[in-house]
């Protein structure tokens, strides 16, 4: 998992992914795939036993690469199979931020569980919130997306 992941890691070097910055539908996908790097190397280090929780790497391939990676796809092939401009909205933006930072705080936060912070639950803390913004970004590609499906393009 972990040379897969430096593998992936140089792949993504090769993509000039800060040239996509003002297109949200490229690097929500750059994104994602820096996840599932990312989350492999996590996973190959959590057998190790280096204090990385293996739930912990798998939700961010879960959330980070599977979950971003088919929000992304989901808005670009409802415009393009539509015949509409593959340009989101700023909302879909504000989706795929709130996926990222769903999948951030899932595989972050409870790692940091620490005496300190025991009368503060940070895990379940961090549970809750991150499928709180994975279910608003869901939400928002539903009532912006719904119309574009269900209706011919203008």
């Amino acid at each position: 998992m972990i040379l897969s992941s430096i593998l992936h890691l140089a792949r993504l070097t090769q993509w000039r992914s800060i040239k996509t910055l003002n297109v949200p539908l490229l690097w929500s996908l750059h994104i994602a795939y820096l996840f599932m790097a990312i989350g492999l190397f996590m996973l190959g280090l959590s057998y190790y036993n280096v204090g990385l929780g293996f739930s912990n790497a798998l939700h961010l391939i879960t959330i980070g690469a599977i979950g971003l990676m088919i929000l992304s796809m989901m808005s670009r092939v409802s415009l393009g199979h539509t015949g509409r401009p593959l340009k989101v909205k700023g909302v879909i933006t504000l989706a795929f931020a709130l996926m990222t930072f769903s999948a951030l705080i899932r595989a972050i936060l409870p790692g940091i569980q620490t005496a300190i912070t025991q009368q503060f639950n940070v895990t379940l803390t961090a549970w809750n919130t991150s499928g709180l913004l994975w279910l608003a970004a869901s939400l928002i590609f539903t009532f912006i997306y719904w119309p574009v499906l269900t209706s011919p393009n203008k």
